[in-house]
């Protein structure tokens, strides 16, 4: 397993548990997702398990090595997370923001290395940014902002990629094709998704949290039934096999 999470818990001052007792795998190169409504505590656990929150408790191991045990640097050189909310206090330049993944390595040093300077043009390549290097990230489109983001959490060369709606704001086309990009990079990835039918078509494990917990855990096309998703989102729903491409997709009654 690439992360063990074992009764994970946080709770505010007031002693409201957020997240409560969950257990968690991520095994190596498998897209896992965590669904459920808003307020149940889908950000909270991936900031947990991110080692974000001194204050949670429970038991992390991330590569065999209990998550405590790494400090900042070492931990941001395995494991990188996309954040859904991203500000910046300077209007950066594309190539700037993605030159940011490659700050763990570089010991602070302003000249990169030439390893740097490969991963970084690298990733820029990748997700199609050449173009746009000089492009001040303020200026940039939804979709193109979220290609940036990647490229930054890429540069690090994580071992794990956590994604926190990665595809918000993004319109449909924009979303399929992030997702797509991040399927086709064969790593392992845990992601945090609003959208039913992409987490449908894009994980191969998932976790289902209502009010914090675990309700339901394992392969995406066994949990996520019709019955499972109306008890934790409070919704009819009707999975449809289409005529054409022979998939599964979720339509609410």
């Amino acid at each position: 397993m690439i992360l063990e999470a074992k009764n994970i818990t946080f709770q505010t001052k007031d002693g409201r548990k957020i997240v409560d007792s969950i257990n968690l795998d991520v095994a190596n190169k498998k897209s896992v997702g965590i669904i459920g409504m808003n307020g149940c505590g889908k950000t909270t656990l991936l900031k947990c398990l991110a080692n974000l929150y001194e204050e949670a408790t429970g038991d992390i191991h991330f590569l065999e090595k209990n998550i405590k045990e790494y400090s900042k640097k070492e931990l941001a050189q395995k494991m990188a997370m996309m954040h859904q909310v991203n500000y910046f206090p300077f209007d950066f330049t594309v190539r700037e923001i993605v030159e940011m993944g490659r700050y763990p390595f570089n010991e602070g040093k302003l000249n990169q290395s030439s390893e740097d300077v490969q991963y970084i043009e690298s990733v820029m390549n990748l997700l199609q940014l050449n173009d746009k290097k000089q492009a001040l990230f303020s200026t940039l489109s939804g979709g193109e902002k979220q290609r940036v983001l990647l490229a930054r959490a890429l540069a690090q060369t994580p071992e794990l990629l956590i994604l926190d709606e990665p595809t918000n704001h993004l319109d449909v086309y924009q979303q399929k094709l992030l997702l797509r990009l991040i399927k086709d990079l064969n790593i392992t990835t845990l992601s945090v998704l609003h959208d039913l039918n992409l987490a449908y078509e894009f994980c191969d494990e998932i976790y289902m949290l209502k009010s914090g917990t675990v309700k339901y855990h394992g392969k995406t096309s066994d949990v996520m039934t019709e019955d499972t998703i109306k008890e934790v989102f409070n919704i009819d729903v009707a999975l449809v096999t289409s005529p054409e491409s022979k998939k599964k997709h979720i339509v609410i009654l």
